[in-house]
């Protein structure tokens, strides 16, 4: 994982600091603007899908599993409550912020009548802040499964 965060970093630095060097006329219209822009709306896709495609994975993982333990939806949904409201989810939330802002400033940056980016250099910081955010998704999801596993444990072992 600690690769994995490097390199998301790295590239994030990359991407910004490419914004510095960025010509104005660069990508200001046709064939090139119209892929860059394509790259945003994809990038901007998957931060927005992965949460949720986590979230309805581990639930339907927590339904069937429930399910065999007789546990009820309450108890599931409280399993689920205490993961996402955990120290350490929260603290991922926290490493994730500055490139959720890094990656809007870029979307904001490259629009409007008079951008101060040009599109093919937001393409690349969205796309290293999208990477980076994806990143700690993944870490987000694991660890709230890996809280669900904990806290399931103690569920059974109040239940005997």
């Amino acid at each position: 994982m600690a690769l994995t965060r490097l390199s998301a970093s790295s590239l994030l630095a990359l991407a910004l600091t490419g914004a510095a060097h960025a010509s104005p006329t660069e990508c200001g219209s046709g064939a090139r603007y119209t892929a860059a822009q394509a790259e945003i709306d994809a990038a901007l896709k998957t931060v927005g899908d992965g949460p949720q495609r986590n979230r309805a994975r581990l639930e339907s993982q927590l339904k069937t599993s429930g399910a065999a333990r007789g546990w009820s939806q309450e108890q599931q949904a409280e399993m689920l409550r205490r993961a996402y409201s955990s120290a350490g989810y929260w603290e991922l939330e926290k490493q994730k912020q500055p490139h959720v802002s890094t990656l809007m400033q870029a979307v904001t940056a490259s629009s409007g009548p008079d951008p101060r980016l040009s599109k093919c250099t937001a393409a690349k910081q969205v796309k290293a802040s999208a990477w980076a955010v994806a990143d700690i998704h993944s870490r987000q999801y694991a660890y709230v499964a890996r809280e669900v596993g904990i806290i399931s444990q103690a569920v059974q072992t109040k239940a005997r």
